[in-house]
């Protein structure tokens, strides 16, 4: 269960009680623009850890630590030294993130631009006893001028990754097309997170906020098309814990996982640690096999004598040159036949099916890897 206790315009006090009645506290922050404010708020976080020591405090404290966290703009970190007097006198530990550095953007052309991090997490000695994992993961900057974190207390629990198996049949229903122009649109997210994460320069930081403006006026759209569903459901049901609000806020996925495997000598292992060495070693041994130093001669004279063919120069570059996009696009509508799903678990029809939809990124994908490809020649 989750209450206000406290608030104000600086920050925001919740008391969070467990199942097992264990009660832990978060302040959720927004630290003063103005620098001559700031020293307030900071007052009122130390009041609170005080009081409340088992406390995460989160949000957008509008106070650079360190000159790393900044890009572009003046090198001076104004109200630092009262900023890091406040967290030695309590004690409260940076909460390690993930995910693009910087949070915060002035959205501004040229050589004005500047980017900041400024979201961050502070932790206190009591709350890191309980959560030495926590970590916090920043999204990429999209509606707004700053990015959204996630906080995580135990991040290392390890998922299954393995993908959901498309299959021929469900391509043709209505509902799953709609299901994958949604499910599509979320790629834009992850790669917007993998170019911030390689924001190093003012270059890196425009070609980042370009992308991040050209999806701005959709992501705006959704969000006050679902902004204003979210308040007619909070008018009509409230608190009420019903079937559908339980199934909207608590969705779950079932996770495939190998708990147990038996070893060649028909001994079986289990947990995390010792199934995933296990899958380790066996393919270590099937990759890299103990070869007979008395047959590494008959090899090696074996691999002379073979004839490898080569490409000419002029075969070299033909295979070199850029795909188009209607070649690209011609050889995926040239492949037939009803095949298993790939690692990724798509069907070729899948990408077929819903060419307007995925054929842009498809196609740029291709585009970026093939010139990486090196091709040798004698």
């Amino acid at each position: 269960m989750v209450t206000c206790i406290f608030s104000s315009s600086n920050v925001i006090l919740c008391k969070i009680v467990e199942p097992n009645a264990e009660i832990k506290y978060v302040a959720f922050v927004y630290g003063a623009p103005s620098l001559e404010d700031r020293n307030l708020v900071w007052l009122d976080l130390s009041f609170i850890i005080q009081n409340y020591p088992k406390c995460l405090l989160l949000g957008d404290f509008n106070q650079l630590e360190f000159l790393e966290d900044k890009l572009g703009g003046n090198t001076s970190i104004r109200g630092v030294d009262d900023f890091i007097d406040w967290r030695f006198s309590n004690e409260v530990i940076d909460v390690p993130f993930s995910g693009p550095r910087f949070t915060g953007t002035n959205n501004r052309l040229g050589s004005d631009l500047i980017l900041e991090r400024l979201d961050r997490g502070y932790d206190t000695p009591d709350w890191f006893e309980e959560f030495p994992n926590g970590r916090i993961v920043h999204e990429p900057i999209q509606v707004s001028d700053h990015a959204a974190i996630l906080y995580d207390t135990d991040p290392n629990v390890i998922l299954s990754t393995r993908p959901y198996q498309l299959e021929l049949w469900c391509l043709g229903f209505p509902e799953v097309k709609s299901i994958i122009d949604t499910e599509w649109k979320r790629e834009i997210s992850t790669e917007l997170h993998a170019l911030g994460e390689n924001v190093s320069s003012l270059n890196d930081a425009r070609t980042y906020l370009d992308l991040v403006n050209s999806f701005i006026p959709k992501c705006k759209l959704e969000f006050h098309y679902w902004r204003q569903r979210m308040k007619c459901d909070w008018i009509k049901e409230g608190d009420i814990p019903s079937k559908r609000l339980f199934n909207k806020v608590k969705s779950r996925k079932t996770k495939n996982e190998i708990i147990t495997l038996r070893r060649e000598d028909n001994l079986w292992v289990e947990g995390h640690f010792h199934v995933s060495n296990l899958i380790v070693n066996s393919l270590k041994d099937v990759f890299n096999p103990v070869i007979d130093p008395a047959q590494e001669d008959h090899i090696d004279l074996l691999l002379r004598q073979i004839h490898f063919p080569s490409l000419s120069p002029s075969q070299s570059d033909t295979l070199s040159l850029p795909f188009s996009d209607a070649e690209i696009r011609e050889a995926i509508f040239d492949l037939k036949g009803s095949n298993s799903p790939g690692p990724d678990g798509c069907i070729f029809e899948f990408f077929q099916s819903n060419w307007d939809t995925v054929g842009y990124t498809v196609t740029k994908s291709v585009q970026h890897f093939f010139p990486r490809v090196f091709f040798f020649r004698n």
